[in-house]
């Protein structure tokens, strides 16, 4: 289930999308709404990243990548308004989908019931192709995702490795850790 600061975060995405007359409402906009959110801010800046940076890349993508409706701006007081406004409505893309699938993925792997904007977030960090984690990693943060499972937390027991600067963001129950590790080495094919 969406919690309600979430819907919020998705419905100021959607109406920025159609207040800019976007065709589509894609991972950006997204993107641009989590940025309002003081959780995700602390975030960034626990990170060393730049919100205001991200803003503006995001603002100058949207801008001149997403395509807008066509036709000319229609009047709030022209008949059958609401039914153009539907026609106008943006579309939401695939990964809007698939972001959503993904943060119920992990609330139901963390045991949680709602959808935060926390969760669209890490979500977010999923998308490999996206131009939306192209912005958060071009600020200098490397982005990792290692999950051997294609649920994430699933099984609950090889939910991975975490440094213990975690807690800066997120208070870890005790009895989810199952082992603290000294040094870690990571093999890989490449």
């Amino acid at each position: 289930m969406i919690g309600k600061r979430a819907e919020e975060v998705l419905n100021r995405a959607v109406r920025y999308a159609f207040e800019h007359r976007h065709e589509y409402f894609t991972l950006e906009h997204v993107l641009l709404s989590l940025l309002d959110e003081t959780q995700i801010l602390e975030i960034l800046q626990g990170c060393g990243g730049s919100y205001l940076e991200l803003k503006k890349e995001l603002g100058a993508h949207l801008e001149h990548e997403i395509p807008k409706v066509k036709g000319e701006q229609r009047e709030e007081s022209d008949e059958g308004a609401e039914e153009e406004a539907l026609a106008d409505h943006p579309v939401a893309t695939l990964s809007i989908q698939r972001l959503v699938q993904r943060a119920l993925f992990h609330i139901q792997s963390a045991g949680k019931d709602e959808i935060q904007p926390e969760d669209l977030f890490v979500a977010i960090f999923q998308s490999k192709d996206s131009f939306a984690l192209h912005l958060l990693a071009k600020q200098g943060k490397e982005v990792t995702i290692l999950e051997e499972h294609n649920t994430i937390g699933s099984p609950v027991q090889c939910t991975g490795i975490v440094t213990g600067s975690i807690e800066k963001f997120l208070k870890l129950k005790q009895d989810v850790i199952a082992k603290r590790l000294e040094r870690v080495i990571v093999v890989s094919k490449n």
